[in-house]
């Protein structure tokens, strides 16, 4: 393993999320499939398999990475959902890194949530905006560091003293994008802990043929991704204390000020739930100070 000459300091910040929107208009989702139709036949999307339990799904892959989008119908529930999920403002931004994560600076925030309502825009959402009821379902906070050791001993630790299971164990696509030496997860019910080798993910992309530049190989040797994956109990308890709305209008920039409230809040989430992902393990002891 290649020692890294530095150890920079990397801010913690948003890696990814996902929102679902729930809506009954027919000509809201017609708006939307056809405006997808179009972004598709711009090369600008691409059709991938659908893995939700409608028989009326679809789910579409932004080519240059950073959204996901899926519509899916209930005519039982007389219900039809919207889920956008992987959204990565930096990628939809223009940055091409796979190490991209949200610029929570107010100008760079405001630039970023611009490029994501542009992108709404080209995908029929903010038209239909009024019709549809959009609520975080995930929130990705990630703090990134380099060490000077192999980023594996770590994992290890962690791993081998608690009955931590691998990354998404049995589902191949994460298994093989994060090896199941290099990496570990631990699922609860307010969040999902994971800790892994960012080198050796962007390894086996490649091997799988995603586009990986050289420049993100050779910055990602010997860097530990530390990820807690907020799920709706956190984000509720978040709302109800820091929002007035648990509602998203994106028009309205509701994305900027939920992003700029949670960014205060993003190093307690990391240490709170390190402090609770520790207490759980067995063989490990600490004090806090």
């Amino acid at each position: 393993m290649t020692m890294a000459k530095k150890l920079p300091l990397l801010a913690p910040s948003i890696h990814t999320f996902e929102v679902n929107g729930t809506y009954k208009d027919c000509e809201a989702r017609r708006t939307v499939f056809m405006a997808i139709q179009k972004m598709v036949s711009a090369g600008k999307y691409y059709r991938i398999p659908y893995h939700g339990s409608s028989k009326k799904g679809y789910s579409y892959k932004r080519k240059d990475g950073g959204l996901t989008i899926t519509l899916a119908d209930y005519p039982d529930f007389k219900k039809r959902y919207i889920t956008l999920s992987g959204v990565n403002l930096a990628r939809i931004a223009g940055d091409p890194s796979r190490l991209s994560l949200t610029d929570l600076s107010p100008e760079g925030l405001v630039m970023q949530e611009q490029a994501f309502l542009d992108e709404l825009e080209q995908l029929g959402l903010l038209e239909i905006e009024d019709s549809v009821k959009w609520k975080m379902h995930r929130l990705d906070i990630t703090q990134d560091f380099y060490v000077k050791c192999d980023p594996s001993l770590m994992v290890k630790i962690i791993r081998y003293a608690g009955s931590v299971d691998p990354y998404r164990k049995g589902r191949a696509l994460h298994y093989n994008q994060h090896n199941e030496i290099r990496s570990c997860k631990f699922e609860k019910t307010w969040y999902d802990f994971a800790l892994y080798d960012k080198h050796q993910q962007l390894l086996n992309c490649e091997k799988e043929s995603y586009p990986i530049s050289p420049d993100d190989l050779e910055r990602s040797k010997n860097l530990v991704r530390y990820e807690i994956q907020l799920k709706c109990p956190s984000l509720k308890e978040f709302e109800h204390d820091k929002l007035e709305s648990s509602k998203l209008r994106f028009r309205n920039h509701a994305l900027f000020h939920y992003f700029d409230k949670i960014s205060d809040d993003i190093p307690l989430f990391l240490y709170r739930y390190a402090v609770d992902f520790l207490a759980s393990i067995r063989g490990i002891t600490f004090q806090l100070p």
